[in-house]
């Protein structure tokens, strides 16, 4: 069952860049870092900035179970769907 946003991707053509931005524009802390993506903290969110040519632009919501996802960087399992209006959504299990 979905129960609520676990995180929102947006594509970035400049990685470094976007996260300056954001960085000084709002209260967030960087969760997690490597050289294709950023995942910032939010007080009520997660907001993902993935470089254009890594990653697609989602929404991610926590659904429990995931079966037969992939693992991702902090050990939960997602799985992508599109949800018929253009849009990829992502189904993420958190670790607990």
């Amino acid at each position: 069952m979905l129960t609520n946003i676990n995180h929102v991707c947006i594509s970035v053509a400049h990685l470094q860049r976007a996260l300056e931005y954001y960085q000084r524009n709002f209260n967030c802390d960087v969760e997690y870092q490597d050289e294709f993506q950023v995942v910032l903290d939010f007080e009520n969110i997660k907001l993902v900035l993935v470089l254009l040519s890594e990653g697609p632009a989602h929404i991610a919501y926590n659904m429990d179970p995931v079966k037969d996802g992939e693992v991702n960087y902090d050990g939960s399992h997602s799985t992508y769907t599109h949800d018929g209006f253009g849009n990829i959504v992502e189904h993420i299990e958190e670790t607990k």
